[in-house]
């Protein structure tokens, strides 16, 4: 049988060596939620997609995390865009456990620059 949603959640966080707590404020959602999530408290469908995509982000799905960054970036200008994608590919590619953080400064620089880097 495979693992649910929830079970995978809470298996790639205890492996983290994170609490719930830390998990939560990672993800920006509140412990509750992410209580709910790991007891698989949601729909037959899961929890909502804004939910799932910020535990993804943080827990390192890859195409998750590229679906979310494209989906964040969809106003910013076309070459910003592809900037994203090659180094989101970059990163995948290398396998570093860090990557979500790397995201958040390549982010928060483009951000601070205007959309350019």
């Amino acid at each position: 049988m495979s693992e649910t949603y929830g079970e995978k959640v809470r298996r790639q966080r205890t492996e983290r060596g994170w609490t719930q707590e830390e998990l939560a404020k990672r993800a920006g959602l509140s412990k509750r939620t992410l209580q709910d999530v790991e007891a698989d408290k949601a729909s037959a469908a899961g929890p909502q997609r804004a939910t799932r995509d910020k535990l993804d982000a943080v827990l390192g799905d890859t195409e998750a995390t590229m679906v979310a960054l494209i989906d964040a970036a969809s106003g910013w200008p076309r070459d910003v865009r592809t900037m994203i994608l090659v180094i989101g590919s970059w990163l995948a590619a290398l396998g570093e456990a860090r990557r979500d953080a790397e995201f958040s400064v390549i982010l928060a620089r483009a951000t601070a620059n205007g959309g350019t880097t």
